[in-house]
């Protein structure tokens, strides 16, 4: 009959075989007889130990950042060489070696000029090489440049500019290539509701053409949100029946009276 200490020693060897290997050895600073168990890396596979234990098979935003900023200017080339501007959202496809498999420019952008330039440039990106497999990433570019990033209406002969001379004189009006860009400050100041702004550079855009119907009825509607009667009235009179009608409801809305 097994006596009552050998029992005990059974149970122990028992109790100990079941343990975990990382269990079985005091590594821990407490002293406990137990260290703590291994860091699970698919939870957490930045933590230091994991980076020594595993390959790193996939970018971090740091390695992303770092392989588009070698294209960037490249990249923004494009909106001036096409003038363009917004923002183009590309997806994009990297290899295990680093290299881009695809690129493609997305929403309004794609199959255009200038989202095809894009994509060339992004083709150019490099990256850090990895063992995983591949991965896409879905990136954005904010194109600027003096040209507006959606068709404007084709915009009718303008005056020919007087070539300027040596002496000093009053200052020329803008050069005809300055009305789209005008233009487009006008359209996203009016859309913000900054009505100074956009009265400003319409009428901008009205020196360089002054027979323009989108530049007269995006100053009207900004004279008639600024409560400005006069300048409201003078531009709503150049202005079709059917924007002037628009127009008008806009300052009635305002309590701004034009007959």
């Amino acid at each position: 009959m097994m006596t009552r200490w050998m029992a005990r020693v059974v149970a122990a060897v028992v109790v100990l075989a079941a343990m975990p290997a990382w269990a079985q050895q005091d590594t821990g600073p407490s002293g406990s007889g137990m260290r703590p168990p291994p860091e699970d890396c698919t939870v957490n596979p930045d933590s230091p130990d994991c980076k020594k234990q595993q390959p790193a098979d996939r970018l971090t935003r740091v390695d992303v950042v770092a392989g588009i900023n070698q294209i960037k200017g490249k990249v923004m080339a494009c909106g001036t060489a096409h003038k363009a501007a917004g923002t183009v959202k590309v997806k994009l496809t990297v290899g295990p070696n680093g290299k881009v498999v695809s690129a493609a420019a997305q929403d309004t952008f794609a199959g255009t000029a200038v989202g095809k330039c894009v994509e060339a440039a992004v083709k150019k990106a490099s990256f850090r090489k990895v063992k995983g497999a591949p991965m896409t990433v879905m990136y954005p570019f904010v194109l600027t440049s003096t040209a507006s990033p959606t068709p404007t209406p084709t915009p009718s002969p303008s005056p020919p500019t007087p070539s300027p001379s040596a002496s000093t004189g009053p200052s020329q009006p803008p050069a005809a290539g300055d009305f789209d860009a005008l233009l487009a400050e006008a359209r996203t100041a009016g859309k913000a509701a900054q009505w100074g702004k956009s009265l400003r550079s319409a009428e901008g855009a009205l020196r360089a053409q002054p027979s323009s119907q989108d530049a007269l009825t995006i100053a009207a509607l900004a004279a008639c949100n600024l409560k400005d009667a006069a300048k409201a009235k003078k531009y709503i009179s150049k202005l079709g029946d059917a924007r002037q009608s628009m127009a008008r409801q806009s300052c009635l809305r305002n309590g701004v009276q034009i007959d």
